[in-house]
């Protein structure tokens, strides 16, 4: 199967569609579990109940097929690498740049892990990786890395400051986003993050100075005048 088609789980993230469902539907499978059919009646309504436990036991396995544990994907481990390899990060780098130029490049270890590197100006600004585990043949756990910074934090963490961030912080949960929509064959989605998923002033302030013709680089001196940083054609 090349896509998920349920709105249960997706990766790691649960839908608030997929929870109202399943929820609702387990209260109405209960409610058709203890039906007792009157005597008077019973003839009519056995034929009814035999076909409504048919209906509950055939969800109730929907629910256990869509209830994938964190991190893990219905995909083989060659078609989940595949996946990860070949993803375009278009949108992800849309969403999450901070007003400086950006590339993103993908390198594979085969089968076993992809990286995917940051550069601006050629100079790298973060690179973070995930590293794939088959659970069985059908079945691959997937791991989001990300280095952390000489003080011990992870890079980009939402609690550190750049003199020229290249991605809005705390980046993690974006990065995991973006994964999980690769794995799963469904668009980026950055509403089903965290309403804390992005509070990086530094980055806030150079995606505005981008939109009112400023242009910023990794290369910027301190005390540089706006005159200076004005975008050039």
């Amino acid at each position: 199967m090349r896509h998920h088609e349920t709105e249960c789980v997706i990766g790691a993230f649960p839908t608030d569609k997929g929870r109202r469902a399943s929820a609702a539907f387990l209260r109405t499978a209960a409610r058709l579990t203890f039906v007792r059919p009157r005597s008077s009646i019973s003839r009519a309504l056995r034929s009814t109940m035999n076909n409504r436990k048919i209906l509950l036991f055939s969800g109730l396995a929907m629910l256990s097929a869509c209830s994938e544990p964190p991190g893990q994907y219905k995909l083989g481990l060659h078609d989940a690498y595949e996946r990860l390899a070949k993803g375009d990060f278009n949108d992800f780098k849309f969403e999450r740049h901070c007003g400086i130029l950006i590339n993103i490049a993908s390198q594979g270890q085969r089968e076993r892990a992809v990286t995917w590197h940051v550069t601006s100006s050629g100079l790298r600004m973060l690179s973070f990786t995930a590293t794939l585990t088959p659970v069985d043949a059908k079945t691959t756990k997937v791991a989001v890395s990300i280095p952390r910074e000489a003080n011990g934090r992870e890079a980009y963490d939402g609690t550190q400051q750049y003199p020229r961030p290249a991605l809005n912080q705390p980046v993690r949960p974006a990065i995991e986003e973006k994964i999980a929509s690769l794995l799963t064959g469904r668009p980026y989605d950055a509403k089903r993050m965290s309403k804390e998923y992005s509070r990086d002033s530094g980055c806030t302030l150079q995606r505005g100075g981008l939109e009112i013709g400023f242009c910023f680089t990794v290369d910027d001196k301190p005390g540089m005048s706006a005159n200076e940083m004005m975008c050039r054609k």
